[in-house]
């Protein structure tokens, strides 16, 4: 990572602060330093002595000749001088003032203390940010807190899916209420490498009425216009929705059939995405130009109602196949 470190001594502006100081951290331990105050003696932090209105986190990242180890940033928050100081003007002003005679003296004594806040406002954020704790300290609490995050509190939920840690990368589309099809669109998409998946709502089917809830003359469901209704069954478009997958190759198609790792695999996605027992059925969208007819005895065209056809040209694009979830 060479590169990396030139560009932060370069371009130190075009880094957060937070970054900075990670980046900066790994350099430091690869050179052979440990320790836990080690950030703190080879990074000194100051704030720009300016009142211009701040554009970045960070002004400068520089070394200086008579200490070749130690890295020194200017930031532009945070501090006891500067645009972002609580303590009145006039204290940046006098500052001003001092460094116009090529003075610092009352800077560097202020910076006694600035330095040290810079140093724990970085242990704060990454004490509570869970990624970072994951990623850099390898910290067993943290993966435990994103897994139950996620919703994969347990091992017997984690054993589900196969390599679970994949899936904390969602951890935002699981914490979104109320869950949407758009959300249930990207996971099923990125999991499954399909960017041509659709969600299609509120498919109307068959409902059976539960036998106490049917109309039965002076016992109840006999209320003309609020809840009588003739026969066992009633229209309902509330309790499924169909995912839409294509249009694709003859091998994408292949490997969404319900013998195949994909189809039970979307089922999966949808029991751990949606909050509701809604019911589903996948249709999928084949280019008629992959399509082959019938062989019998050739397991890739010969499963009936899956992928048998009569004619592989029937003058349509693509062919519409629909699957039903596995009861």
């Amino acid at each position: 990572m060479p590169g990396v470190k030139e560009d932060l001594l370069a371009r130190g502006s075009s880094y957060s602060f937070v970054q900075a100081i990670r980046l900066l951290s790994h350099y430091i331990h690869a050179e052979g330093y440990e320790g836990e105050d080690v950030m703190r003696r080879k990074i000194r932090v100051r704030p720009e002595l300016s009142l211009d209105f701040p554009g970045t986190d960070i002004v400068s990242i520089y070394r200086r000749g008579s200490e070749p180890d130690k890295y020194f940033i200017t930031a532009t928050f945070l501090g006891l001088y500067g645009a972002s100081s609580p303590l009145p003007t006039f204290y940046t002003e006098d500052l001003l003032e001092e460094a116009s005679d090529d003075r610092s003296i009352s800077r560097d004594f202020i910076d006694i203390i600035n330095s040290p806040v810079y140093h724990l406002f970085y242990k704060c954020w990454t004490k509570y940010n869970l990624a970072f704790g994951l990623a850099e300290s390898r910290r067993a609490d943290a993966l435990e807190r994103l897994y139950c995050l996620l919703g994969f509190g347990t091992e017997k939920v984690r054993e589900t899916f196969e390599k679970p840690g994949r899936f904390l990368r969602y951890i935002g589309l699981a914490t979104q209420i109320p869950r949407s099809a758009e959300g249930l669109r990207a996971l099923i998409s990125d999991c499954i490498g399909e960017p041509s998946i659709d969600i299609e709502q509120c498919i109307p089917v068959m409902t059976a009425i539960p036998a106490d809830q049917r109309l039965h003359l002076g016992v109840g469901g006999h209320c003309l216009g609020e809840d009588a209704t003739l026969g066992a069954f009633v229209l309902d478009c509330t309790g499924k929705f169909r995912v839409h997958a294509g249009p694709l190759s003859g091998e994408s198609f292949q490997k969404l059939l319900p013998d195949g790792h994909s189809f039970g695999f979307i089922g999966r996605l949808a029991h751990f995405y949606l909050d509701q027992p809604l019911d589903w059925d996948l249709e999928i969208a084949v280019l008629s130009s992959d399509i082959r007819p019938v062989s019998l005895g050739e397991e890739t065209c010969s499963r009936l109602g899956w992928n048998t056809w009569l004619a592989s040209d029937r003058g349509y694009a693509e062919n519409h196949v629909r699957l039903q979830k596995a009861i």
